[in-house]
């Protein structure tokens, strides 16, 4: 394996300024940078020192507990390492001791049922993620307790070439006139008068839970927000413009999808061309799927899935991504690019957002882009689409 000097160097700059810290934050570093050699480097480097003997690793999927597992036993660690999936670690947090803590994807460990991690016993404690900022505001607690110490942005990562150059494309979907109709129908309402009753979606919340007489109005307007995004995101026609790019795509990657069904369906439809990979699956089976989409000798190129690989999942080889789902959040906007930007030599990864058109679909798409949102390309057409991934592959 070639070694890259220059990044080895910014990485070891990113340890150098968590020990000044104390041994104490927060490395925020794009996917693909190498956050978790970065980590290994550390527990090898400090074991060796006789700065410690035990370290912790919580990880918020089984998936990426075996790759830690894994990469614990490529790198020869000789420190007593345990890797623990985020719910588990938070069971059983008041037992947990240990001269290391390491948090992988740390911005999870913000919801109200994971934040015990934090109280974890520990000397030690290094938080790993690409972006700590959740749109619930919930990561001022996660830094609060855990500074942002060193950060590697994805255009630092880009111009140095530590990450393989993408491309996004949007195209436009348009919902079928009855359910554009429905939509309408229920845009109107929600805006002509539901919304207007509440200062925003934490006012809304704040009634439901606080029974304070506007509980029913809560529970409309929630209704409402989910019956938009649900029409928007399970628009039919999405799968039909999926269906026409398909035969045209020779690369592997990922597909999220809205729902578990979707995911099921598109397997069935594509005669396992594309593997329904998700929560719904038993744990062995997801793993026989996953090495049968890594093995790279079946007809298997792609993975369908909701929200499952959205952190951690180590495949370079993809190199296309196709959202017919997605939101307004910006961090998994971030975590599904870095699923498809790992390094590899001549690779460019190509993103496709489709997006219904004419509903807030179009807004959640520029917010969640933020500042690629100019620099993505917006195209008409299935055909025009095609043409263009032609040209990028000329």
């Amino acid at each position: 394996m070639i070694i890259d000097q220059h990044r080895l160097k910014r990485q070891d700059l990113g340890l150098t300024r968590w020990k000044n810290a104390g041994f104490s934050g927060i490395l925020q570093f794009a996917t693909g940078v190498g956050k978790t050699f970065v980590a290994l480097r550390a527990i090898h480097a400090l074991h060796k020192r006789g700065k410690i003997e035990t370290v912790t690793i919580v990880v918020p999927t089984i998936d990426l507990k075996d790759q830690w597992l894994e990469e614990i036993a490529n790198f020869h660690i000789k420190a007593k390492c345990q890797v623990f999936v985020i719910n588990t670690a938070a069971k059983y947090y008041d037992v947990l001791n240990c001269d290391l803590l390491i948090i992988d994807e740390y911005h999870t460990a913000a919801a109200t049922t994971f934040r015990k991690v934090l109280k974890i016993k520990r000397k030690m404690t290094l938080a790993l993620t690409a972006t700590v900022e959740r749109a619930d505001n919930l990561h001022k607690i996660l830094i609060k307790s855990c500074p942002v110490v060193d950060k590697i942005s994805l255009e630092e990562a880009l111009e140095n070439e530590w990450i393989s150059p993408y491309v996004i494309f949007n195209l436009g979907v348009d919902l079928p006139p009855d359910q554009l109709e429905e939509y309408k129908a229920v845009d109107i309402r929600f805006k002509g008068s539901v919304a207007r009753q509440f200062r925003g979606i934490a006012d809304a919340k704040l009634a439901l839970n606080n029974h304070d007489g506007r509980g029913g109005l809560a529970k409309l307007y929630f209704s409402l927000i989910r019956k938009r995004k649900t029409l928007c995101k399970e628009n039919p026609n999405k799968l039909k413009v999926l269906a026409e790019l398909l035969p045209h795509f020779n690369k592997c990657g990922f597909i999220f999808a809205p729902s578990k069904q979707i995911c099921n369906d598109l397997e069935r439809i594509s005669k396992g061309v594309i593997l329904s990979y998700h929560s719904g699956n038993s744990v062995k089976k997801n793993r026989a799927l996953l090495k049968n989409f890594k093995d790279g000798r079946t007809k298997s190129r792609f993975l369908a899935t909701v929200e499952k690989i959205n952190a951690g999942l180590n495949h370079p080889k993809s190199s296309l991504g196709i959202i017919i789902a997605g939101d307004s959040s910006k961090l998994k906007n971030i975590q599904r690019i870095g699923r498809l930007i790992r390094k590899i030599p001549g690779k460019k990864a190509v993103i496709i957002n489709l997006y219904s058109k004419h509903t807030q679909e179009v807004y959640w798409l520029e917010k969640r882009l933020g500042d690629q949102y100019e620099k993505s390309l917006f195209v008409s057409s299935a055909k025009e689409l095609i043409t263009k991934l032609n040209e990028l592959n000329e």
